[in-house]
């Protein structure tokens, strides 16, 4: 039983480091043209991804649709 615990306990360490390199990837790095549309975003209260509790907004995806908002007025 001893042995089954460590086996498990030793996944979820595995689990839980594959998940941070993963965020890491994802969300850390923010592209150069998204930064001023994000920024105006910011300075309306915009809190991106709180459940993530970080300070980086999340993927191109996000990058895209605010930068769109932003270039047509729309926020």
């Amino acid at each position: 039983m001893s042995q089954k615990i460590q086996q498990l306990e030793n996944e979820i360490k595995e689990l839980q480091l594959k998940i941070s390199v993963l965020e890491n990837i994802l969300i850390s790095t923010v592209p150069e043209w998204a930064k001023d549309p994000l920024k105006k975003v910011g300075d309306k209260g915009e809190v991106p991804y709180p459940f993530l509790k970080t300070d980086t907004y999340g993927s191109y995806d996000y990058y895209r649709i605010i930068a769109l908002l932003v270039r047509n007025q729309i926020i």
